[in-house]
């Protein structure tokens, strides 16, 4: 088919389906008939129009000058002249060129003026009865506007400043204009109010497009060099009536690819103080309801120093850079920040962040409800800026206790409350993941550092994951030590919410460190009031003994744990478990009803100073056990001194009571010899002044002690203790012959020591020897035995012994003070016999009283840093021997000279000596 067959075609078709149309309806044909004569006549009269302005009026346009200045007066409401005026067409539309255009001020004087000013005129104005151009064309103008120091505001000496009932006539015609252009103007701004220098803004462009109610405008300036380089702004505006001006919206574009914002200051009036910074800016603004709806600003800014606030503290900025946006919403905000990087003077450094967040109040029907994201957030650094920004004092306290530290990433809050109550959101969800999260310890809420994880979940419920290398755990109200160092842990927890509690259940927690390592699992339920009630297991596969009081809860009392931290010597701990149930208000579970808490495990290795100046128990091989008010230690093997020890314990029956009673028992089987030594070591050997210190014994026995320490009052406590002798060999003092198969116990306590009935040999004979201490230290010992002339000879094969013979029993007692030794010996000699001359021969049936006595040495003045002089010791026998000028003196010694002894000779019958 060709062409105009085809355009027939088209066009028949619709004229067809009208013919039709019309003849089924009448109506229709008369108004169809009406319509085509309409178009006829209309296109027959813009016909004439188009050649009455072609022929007519435009070659003839000078003759209307009048009519031009009167029709543009009434449109922009300033008289106006114009010195020639020329017409020409462009395309299907005139066009005016007017030279020597003016705008009068009121008077009629000139105010403002162009050199040349191009339009186009608008078919539009036909209908409009108005003048509408199509293009107006402003080359080069210059302009001077002026605030006076009154506020009033003059363009080219023509006031301009707006007055209540003026009529907006000129913007109003402005806007309705097509096209507007200035090219290459010059604009000289001078604020008289401000004191400011003159601004002159050069080759500044502007052009308008208006469509309807739609309005698009685009401005460019160059500023001074020092101030700014070249201005972009661009908007884009909907609304038709500016008496209407708060129904109108649209957004506005602002590009600096330089600028000294402080410089600016002589001109703007900043919000905050500026005193010092330069950088690049693009600004999006949005205007809705008169006001500003929108905003979104990139900026990359150097050297800046600002102040928020009179009363903040001033923040040096290095570099400040990325993305700030903001938007009104019904009845709340949206607050937006993207890729934000800054660097203080002082140190401080933000690493590229994303921050956004979303409010919105309560409405009649619509509960409040808000939104927040975050990437690569830093709490530390924005704690630290905290000073500088207005939160208010309460938050920037809060934030100040808190410490909080870490970065935030991939964070999602949403939260929903309710009108009545807006700060308790009933609604909520959180999805985030953090590192090195770290906050201060308040109140019950625990201190931590060095925490990464995940958390997802809502006000139903939800899960959290955490680990960490070189963590820390403040625990202030759980721990008298606080800081919980972790070398690695971690930890899967979940929790779930119902209308009656919380549960929080601790599914598995890995941890280890210098002290411990070990695993927990537990669930924790919220009660009405209280603490909650929990069910937590522990077990520990690696423990150091001495770390034990670091773990006692605040429950136990401080004079417990401090024993415990000097009592607990090394040693390692293996297969610890720990069992926590029940309402935590009812810790630690006195009467085992309302709950359990026990703490037991086993340990090897460990030494156990139960007491100051107490020999040290170590190589403890035992138990520790906590259970509910009540510690016990127990051992089953353990050494005093290389004697091994069995059946230890040491118990604390309730450790809530003000006044902790710490018992310890112990039994040992060993040499006698290092049984001397735990007396002279303990506080027993200060007590009796060191009695036992010289001593020398043969055997082993069996020693049984009991303390009963109050650590609160240590000065008050009890030991008792008693060693048995088992056929030992001791040597009281090396002047004095052995005692041999000594049996019997020595009981002691701290200040005590009492030995009766004990057994034994002097010489081969018999003995019975009762020992006790005095209140003042003293020891005294008392003995009965028998002496035998023949052992005696064996013994000391003195002359004298040759004249004696049989056996006779005595009694003797000694007190010791200070290591000086008071001897009193007595016997009647019956049953031995003497051929020595008179008055000392006898038979053995014959009594003959006989007595012997040492007085103690007299004290030396004290000499500083000096050891007491040692102290004399009882004569041997041949010392004392008849015949001897009334004794011979003691027996010189290494050391300070002894003490004379002064024996008296026997007597028999009363005779005198």
């Amino acid at each position: 088919m060709s062409a105009p067959r085809a355009a027939t075609s088209i066009i028949s078709q619709p004229l067809s389906r009208l013919r039709r149309a019309a003849k089924a309806h009448p109506r229709l044909a008369v108004l169809l008939r009406a319509l085509l004569w309409a178009l006829t006549l209309g296109y027959f009269a813009f016909a004439l129009l188009l050649l009455a302005l072609r022929y007519a009026i435009l070659p003839q346009i000078e003759s209307y000058r009048g009519d031009v200045e009167r029709m543009i007066s009434t449109s922009i409401n300033r008289p106006v002249g114009i010195r020639k005026i020329e017409a020409h067409w462009s395309g299907l539309r005139p066009a005016l060129n007017l030279e020597g255009f003016e705008i009068r001020d009121a008077q009629g004087r000139a105010a403002l003026g162009f050199d040349q000013v191009d339009a186009e005129l608008s078919w539009k104005s036909l209908w409009h009865l108005e003048l509408r151009l199509a293009l107006l064309e402003l080359d080069a103008p210059s302009l001077l506007l002026r605030r006076d120091r009154d506020g009033r505001l003059f363009a080219a000496g023509l006031e301009i400043t707006p007055q209540p009932g003026d009529e907006e006539g000129f913007a109003d015609w402005l806007l309705v204009q097509e096209r507007v252009v200035i090219r290459n103007a010059s604009i000289t701004w001078l604020d008289e109010l401000r004191g400011a220098t003159p601004l002159e803004l050069k080759r500044l462009n502007f052009q308008l497009d208006n469509s309807g109610s739609r309005h698009r405008f685009g401005f460019t300036a160059d500023p001074p060099r020092q101030l700014a380089a070249r201005i972009d702004i661009r908007g884009d505006f909907h609304g038709r009536d500016l008496d209407q001006f708060q129904a109108w919206k649209g957004d506005a574009y602002a590009e600096l690819d330089y600028a000294d914002l402080a410089g600016w200051r002589a001109w703007v009036d900043y919000p905050l103080a500026l005193p010092q910074g330069s950088g690049a800016l693009r600004l999006w603004l949005g205007f809705a309801n008169k006001q500003l709806a929108s905003a979104t600003a990139d900026v990359r800014l150097a050297d800046v120093r600002l102040q928020l606030r009179p009363d903040l503290p001033e923040l040096d900025l290095v570099l400040l850079e990325g993305r700030f946006g903001g938007r009104r919403l019904d009845g709340g905000f949206e607050a937006e920040l993207k890729h934000l990087t800054l660097a203080t003077r002082d140190g401080l450094a933000l690493p590229p962040t994303d921050l956004k967040l979303t409010w919105q109040e309560a409405a009649a029907n619509r509960p409040s409800r808000g939104a927040a994201t975050a990437n690569g957030l830093d709490l530390d650094a924005l704690a630290r800026l905290a000073t500088h920004l207005p939160l208010g004092d309460v938050n920037r306290a809060r934030l100040a206790r808190h410490a909080p530290r870490g970065r935030v990433f991939d964070l999602k809050l949403d939260w929903q409350g309710t009108p009545e109550n807006v700060g308790a959101p009933e609604k909520w969800s959180v999805k985030s993941r953090f590192e090195g999260l770290g906050m201060t310890a308040l109140g019950p809420v625990p201190g931590i550092s060095g925490v990464n994880g995940h958390v997802e979940g809502n006000e139903k419920g939800g899960q959290l994951t955490l680990d960490g290398q070189k963590a820390l755990f403040e625990l202030p109200a759980v721990f008298a030590e606080p800081k919980l160092e972790l070398e690695a842990f971690s930890a899967e927890l979940d929790w779930k919410a119902t209308a009656s509690a919380l549960q929080v259940r601790l599914q598995k927690a890995a941890f280890h460190n210098k002290d411990a390592a070990g695993e927990a699992s537990g669930e924790w339920h919220a009660l009405p009031a209280g603490p909650g009630r929990i069910d937590l297991g522990a077990r520990l596969t690696r423990g150091s003994g001495d770390a034990v009081w670091r773990y006692m809860p605040l429950g136990v009392g401080k004079d417990v744990r401090d024993w415990l931290q000097g009592a607990i010597i090394g040693g390692k701990a293996n297969d610890v478990t720990l069992k926590l149930q029940g309402d935590l208000a009812q810790f630690p579970f006195r009467d085992g009803k309302q709950g359990l808490f026990e703490v037991r495990g086993k340990f090897i290795d460990a030494g156990l100073r139960y007491a100051d100046s107490w020999p040290v128990i170590d190589g403890i091989e035992g138990e520790l056990l906590f259970s509910g008010q009540r510690m016990l230690i127990t051992g089953k093997r353990g050494r005093i001194f290389g004697v091994a020890l069995r059946d230890v314990r040491a118990e604390i029956a309730d450790l809530e009571q003000l006044d902790e009673l710490l018992t310890v028992t112990g039994k040992a089987t060993g040499p006698t010899a290092d049984f001397l030594r735990f007396i002279e070591a303990s506080p027993v050997g200060e007590r009796i002044d060191h009695f036992t210190e010289d001593m020398k014994a043969e055997g082993s026995g069996e020693l049984d002690l009991k303390l009963g320490l109050r650590l609160r009052k240590l000065a008050s406590s009890r030991v008792e203790g008693s060693y048995r002798f088992d056929g030992n060999r001791l040597t009281v003092d090396s002047d004095l012959p052995p005692l041999g198969e000594v049996r019997g116990a020595l009981k002691f306590s701290a200040d005590h020591l009492e030995a009766r009935g004990i057994r034994g040999t002097l010489l081969d004979s018999p003995l019975s020897v009762d020992l006790r201490t005095a209140g003042d230290g003293n020891v005294q010992v008392n003995a009965v035995g028998e002496i035998n002339v023949a052992t005696l000879r064996r013994q000391f094969p003195h002359p004298v012994f040759d004249h004696l013979a049989g056996s006779s029993k005595w009694t003797g007692s000694v007190r010791v003070r200070k290591k000086s030794a008071e001897v009193k010996l007595m016997s009647n000699l019956v049953g031995l016999s003497s051929s020595l001359p008179a008055p000392f021969n006898k038979p053995a049936t014959d009594a003959m009283p006989f007595s012997f006595e040492r007085k103690a040495a007299p004290e030396p003045a004290a000499r500083p840093a000096a050891r007491p002089a040692a102290v004399s010791r009882a004569p041997t026998f041949k010392d004392t021997a008849p015949g001897s000028a009334g004794g011979r003196r003691a027996r010189p010694d290494a050391g300070p000279a002894r003490a004379q002894p002064r024996p008296r000779p026997a007597h028999a019958g009363g005779a005198p000596p």
